[in-house]
């Protein structure tokens, strides 16, 4: 995000962006330490597990209702039905993640191709939110 545009979204939703790139950057690690343990196997695993993560994730940006706060002068988040039910579907998933990929994969390439999924996860819940401001920032302006 631009630093000229960081004075206008809410503290809240910057702690949120700032918290996924930190967990996606920490998981990232343990994707690459996982990946040379799994082998060749795991360089082709872990990267569809980050595109498959991160198209989730994407998805789930969806539980915040992005708009501006004429009061505050801040693109501020706020979570819908849609987006409560968004977060439930997250959730399940999240949990249930390593049962879903060990039909596919086992040891450490389980472990990478399952962190991977996370991390992609993080990334697609951060560029969906940032592109969402984005959007709320664009159309400000234009009505403006």
């Amino acid at each position: 995000m631009r630093p000229g545009l960081r004075g206008q979204v809410d503290r809240a939703l910057l702690f949120r962006m700032r918290l996924f790139l930190i967990l996606f950057v920490g998981v990232i690690v343990i994707v690459v330490v996982q990946v040379v343990r799994a082998g060749a196997a795991g360089l082709v695993g872990a990267p569809i597990g980050v595109v498959v993560g991160y198209l989730l994730g994407l998805v789930a940006s969806r539980m915040l209702l992005l708009s501006w706060n004429n009061e505050a002068h801040k693109v501020v988040g706020r979570m819908d039905l849609a987006g409560a039910i968004v977060l439930v579907l997250y959730v399940m998933l999240d949990v249930n993640r390593t049962r879903l990929l060990a039909q596919f994969a086992a040891g450490d390439l389980l472990t990478a191709i399952s962190y991977a999924v996370l991390a992609g996860l993080f990334l697609g819940q951060l560029m969906g939110t940032v592109k969402g401001i984005g959007r709320v920032i664009a159309t400000l302006r234009q009505a403006g």
